[in-house]
């Protein structure tokens, strides 16, 4: 009995969300997305723990400074459809993973707005009651730069006054998104 607390103590972890759904805009990729890793009663160490997708538009990586699932999209080939993608997580002896669902709808801007101080526009991507996003054009070089999922039904969005964060409301899902504009990283 002297190894059983030893098992009990032995590393496990898993990502904070098991179950990601994004809003995919025709021909724009997703911004990438970071899922935190969760330590299970052992401690957390990264080292040995590998990571793979079964789809081909979303590559998930690990940053093990940061304790975090990168998961990065290749969505612009995708069409008007819904995917799902199971990503493992997996040291030799535990393993856990995260599933994701992509929505891909027609492109449906309801409003934009432009960012006084840098080459971007934004605009909402609504599907009715659904998960919404957030487009982000540049202008100058007339493309896209990516998307973001944001909540249900995203109705308005404004910068802030310093211009540091982009603000979306989302009205079926009573809430306000903070997009740090900079990185356009949405702040959970």
């Amino acid at each position: 009995m002297a190894f059983l607390p030893a098992l009990l103590l032995a590393q496990t972890f898993q990502a904070s969300q098991t179950q990601i759904a994004i809003a995919v805009t025709p021909s724009a990729n997703h911004q990438p997305l970071r899922v935190p890793i969760v330590a299970g009663p052992g401690g957390l160490s990264l080292v040995g723990v590998t990571v793979k997708s079964d789809s081909l538009w979303v590559t998930p990586t690990l940053d093990t400074a940061g304790n975090a699932l990168v998961l990065t999209f290749a969505t612009t080939g995708l069409v008007n459809a819904s995917y799902t993608a199971t990503i493992t997580l997996s040291d030799g002896t535990h393993s856990s993973q995260v599933f994701v669902n992509a929505a891909v709808s027609a492109l449906n801007i309801v409003s934009l707005l432009d960012d006084p101080t840098r080459s971007r526009t934004y605009g909402i991507q609504q599907v009715g009651l659904n998960l919404g996003s957030i487009v982000i054009f540049d202008p100058i070089q007339q493309t896209y730069v990516g998307s973001i999922t944001v909540g249900l039904k995203p109705t308005d969005l404004a910068i802030s006054a310093d211009g540091n964060e982009l603000l979306v409301i989302c009205s079926a899902s009573q809430a306000i998104y903070v997009i740090l504009a900079q990185c356009h990283l949405l702040w959970v």
